[in-house]
């Protein structure tokens, strides 16, 4: 099923919001990370819906179909490859699937499961994110050109990274 609402006014991507008009789905169980994915998205146009597991992440996929799905490998219910694997062989597939860790060395295991690409942890370059998508994106969706690269810095709100840290002293004190 196509997340796009038919009745919804038509809205192109444009010089300044390349990714207007795509739903990006965020498997990430990092508040941090996901905080900064949500920023990414909002400067780029894009909508995003967020799941911080596999479970939650399949539920998502079963009601809508996202036009791009970031999947971390790591997450606490198991690994993303798996969920890669499974949107990768689905038939509709998902116009592109991106492997997402804070361990480059995951790079390879996302791209054997299926995944079109991998971004690494942490992201913080606006250019880098929509540059990754773009390139794999059919030319019906591309801005027009010219399009200024905005280098802007992302900064998470730190909230965020503590309710990381705590959830992480809290899974090692549970053993």
């Amino acid at each position: 099923m196509d997340d796009r609402d038919p009745f919804a006014p038509l809205r192109f991507p444009s010089a300044a919001r390349p990714l207007l008009g795509l739903t990006v789905l965020l498997v990430e169980d990092s508040r941090f990370a996901s905080e900064a994915m949500r920023l990414l998205c909002m400067r780029s146009g894009a909508r995003i819906r967020r799941a911080d597991c596999l479970r939650s992440a399949r539920r998502h996929l079963q009601v809508y179909r996202p036009s791009v799905l970031i999947v971390d490998v790591g997450l606490h219910d198991g690994s993303g490859a798996e969920l890669i694997t499974e949107a990768a062989q689905a038939v509709p597939r998902i116009g592109l699937i991106l492997g997402i860790s804070g361990d480059d060395h995951r790079r390879d295991a996302c791209l054997s499961a299926g995944a079109d690409g991998f971004l690494e942890k942490p992201l913080r370059s606006i250019a880098y994110f929509q540059e990754l998508i773009l390139s794999h994106l059919p030319q019906d969706h591309q801005p027009p050109a010219p399009r200024v690269l905005r280098d802007d810095a992302i900064v998470p709100d730190t909230t965020a990274y503590r309710d990381d840290i705590a959830h992480v002293a809290e899974l090692l004190a549970a053993g």
